[in-house]
């Protein structure tokens, strides 16, 4: 298993060259019914490009999501699309940027590994397999 896993931290995801993602790992809630992806995703595409979507078999509902100050208070916002600009990287992080994950359909356990399938304004798509949700002992947003 720890083979795989370092496999997986590794791996680069790459459509023809076009974008590629790196990076990626998963944090669950406690109670192991939510949870967020974060990564880094470069386009090297000669246009900019949008995430307008995305989804896992593990959870119900997978939505776009970011931070933002509002009343004086940090506050996690639901966004319809990701802008990526061309020749550039952005990362998903902890109280940034990130896939948030909505009813996990079973229990998952720390260090089992999800899927994620994200949707390009392209219309192509890229899956990542084997997201391995790390300990949950911590914060989801540490």
């Amino acid at each position: 298993m720890k083979k795989l896993f370092v496999f997986f931290i590794f791996l680069t995801y790459c459509f023809s060259g076009e974008i590629e993602i790196s990076n990626v790992f998963a944090k669950q809630t406690m109670d192991h019914k939510n949870g967020a992806v974060f990564m880094d995703i470069t386009n090297n595409l000669e246009a900019d490009v949008k995430i307008i979507g995305a989804s896992s078999s593990a959870y119900e509902a997978v939505e776009l999501h970011t931070h933002k100050i509002m009343d004086n208070m940090m506050a996690m916002v639901k966004i319809n699309d990701i802008n990526i600009p061309k020749d550039s990287t952005i990362k998903l992080m902890p109280k940034g940027l990130h896939f948030m994950l909505f009813g996990a359909k079973k229990e998952i356990n720390n260090n089992e590994g999800i899927d994620l399938t994200i949707n390009f304004n392209t219309g192509k798509s890229v899956t990542i397999k084997n997201i391995l949700l790390l300990d949950t002992k911590k914060k989801l947003f540490f």
